[in-house]
């Protein structure tokens, strides 16, 4: 299930696939597109976080089939927080545009 492990999830029931379809376009503009900046989105993933045996890996999209998309190990401590830190450090070091601003879209 899409929302398992995920604390406070809420649930939105529809009884028309038009109603459903209402809903998301209007939560589509959330993040706003401003084209004096750029912007990225950064995600990170940890198993058995919090053990000896936690291993992350972070994500960081530019836009589709661009060459700073990438995705990687986390080295060091292996924890959620961390993973999350480090996709956003990531994201600042391989930006290549140094003059506009950045937007970091992130889940944390």
């Amino acid at each position: 299930m899409q929302v398992s492990k995920f604390l406070n999830a809420k649930y939105k029931k529809f009884y028309k696939i038009k109603e459903a379809q209402n809903f998301i376009e209007e939560k589509k503009d959330i993040v706003k597109n401003d084209p004096n900046s750029l912007q990225v989105w950064t995600d990170s993933s940890v198993f058995e976080n919090r053990t000896t045996n936690a291993r992350a890996g972070i994500g960081v999209f530019w836009k589709d089939n661009d060459i700073q998309n990438l995705s990687e190990r986390v080295l060091d401590d292996q924890t959620n927080n961390r993973a999350e830190i480090y996709a956003v450090i990531r994201a600042i070091k391989t930006c290549k545009d140094k003059i506009k601003p950045l937007n970091i879209i992130t889940d944390s």
